[in-house]
């Protein structure tokens, strides 16, 4: 996983070369949500909707580090890739029922071309705190 991180890395300082690239770091955000199955939450870095999303990876708690766009290389559970049509696809996933064990900082890197064809690489990271539903939880010790 450490190496698609360092492929991206690669990837953009090779795009420095060809063209600017600007790098932006985002304030880091902390969010508390409560875990439920119908109703899910969702994290992204926001862009003009004029612009175009090149690359988007997450980097999970533990470390490790997906593709989300263009190709979606996420693991099977309660993590997705927000989908959009274009333009309006912007570098963002969502949760659906996650356990407590998901809770942790999470990185989003996004990788957007603008209209004036320069490039723009940001980062911001989301300190998650995942609570269960008392609700739920009684729900579903009754089946």
């Amino acid at each position: 996983m450490m190496a698609k991180l360092l492929a991206l890395v690669v990837i953009v300082a090779a795009l420095a070369e060809a063209q600017s690239v600007t790098q932006v770091t985002l304030p880091e955000e902390t969010r508390n949500h409560i875990s439920n199955p119908l109703i899910g939450f969702g994290i992204s870095i926001p862009k003009f909707w004029f612009d175009i999303l090149q690359t988007c990876h997450v980097i999970y708690p533990n470390g490790f580090s997906y593709e989300v766009y263009p190709n979606n290389n996420l693991p099977n559970g309660p993590i997705s890739f927000t989908p959009a049509v274009q333009p309006f696809t912007s570098c963002g996933i969502g949760f659906l029922n996650p356990p407590e064990s998901f809770s942790g900082t999470y990185e989003l890197l996004s990788l957007v071309n603008h209209t004036d064809a320069s490039l723009t690489m940001t980062r911001q990271r989301f300190r998650i705190t995942i609570t269960m539903s008392e609700l739920w939880q009684d729900d579903d010790a009754q089946n």
